[in-house]
């Protein structure tokens, strides 16, 4: 157990120790892995609890789906972190923080963040400006053709406002050290 947390596994290929562990043979692993699926295993790290699952190339449990990607949600009040401690994550977890691609992407994104547990934070998105110019680009190389802007946003107040956040309303720069909830995202089938 690591920090009283159930410790995750997902490979393509799993190795003999875990088919053991989780009580399938390399065969049965083999057979699985050929038509698309990916063995994932929970290991309780205390070596007694194992489960065995296999998951197809859609978004795994604490992600949301939408289209083609997969969205996770990171509220402030869990973990906030700074716009690069938080860009980290997402690439930890084999994403990118967040980049909106349009008016029905930004909806769904705005839609999720109305739920109880969300709606009280704010969180960074992939959107930065990170040349200080004022040409804020995506962390993941997307082009900027969606804006959601709140009013007279954004600002650079303090001239060091150079990441972006989002909310249930809309953008807003900020300062990138200010610790913030974080939105991130992948292709399906890529995590």
């Amino acid at each position: 157990m690591i920090d009283g947390k159930v410790a995750q596994v997902l490979t393509d290929t799993p190795s003999a120790s875990i088919c053991t562990v989780c009580g399938a043979t390399p065969r049965q692993i083999n057979d699985l892995t050929k038509i698309g699926l990916k063995m994932k295993v929970r290991i309780n790290m205390d070596g007694r609890h194992y489960m065995p699952v296999f998951v197809s190339d859609g978004c795994d449990y604490g992600w949301f789906e939408y289209g083609k990607y997969c969205y996770f949600f990171q509220p402030k009040t869990l973990k906030g972190k700074s716009w690069s401690d938080a860009l980290l994550s997402c690439q930890l977890m084999g994403a990118h923080l967040l980049s909106i691609e349009d008016q029905a992407e930004n909806s769904f994104i705005k839609n999720i963040l109305k739920d109880d547990s969300l709606k009280n934070d704010n969180y960074w998105i992939g959107l930065n400006d990170d040349c200080n110019n004022r040409e804020f680009r995506w962390s993941d190389n997307k082009y900027l053709n969606f804006t959601n802007w709140l009013p007279k946003k954004p600002n650079n107040a303090g001239s060091g406002e150079n990441c972006v956040e989002t909310n249930t309303i809309g953008w807003n720069d900020n300062d990138c050290s200010n610790n913030m909830g974080f939105i991130c995202k992948f292709v399906k089938g890529n995590g």
